[in-house]
């Protein structure tokens, strides 16, 4: 299910999922940019959100100002 889902993504990062032994799982994303991969993880996640838990999608955005605490 999530490997298909990933198939349809408009992007040339290659990825892998594999299942964690305990209740889990992890994606392994290798693009050209930090911020292709950001947009595959968005994807993946949300996906998982709404048709795993039924929950709403979500927008997580990196702090862009730099800087320490």
């Amino acid at each position: 299910m999530m490997r298909q889902f990933l198939a349809t993504l408009n992007s040339k990062c290659r990825y892998g999922i594999s299942l964690t032994e305990h209740h889990g799982m992890v994606l392994r994303i290798l693009g050209m940019s930090a911020y292709q991969n950001h947009q595959v993880m968005m994807e993946f996640i949300n996906y998982y959100r709404e048709m795993v838990h039924d929950l709403t999608r979500i927008n997580l955005r990196k702090n862009n100002q730099g800087g320490g605490v």
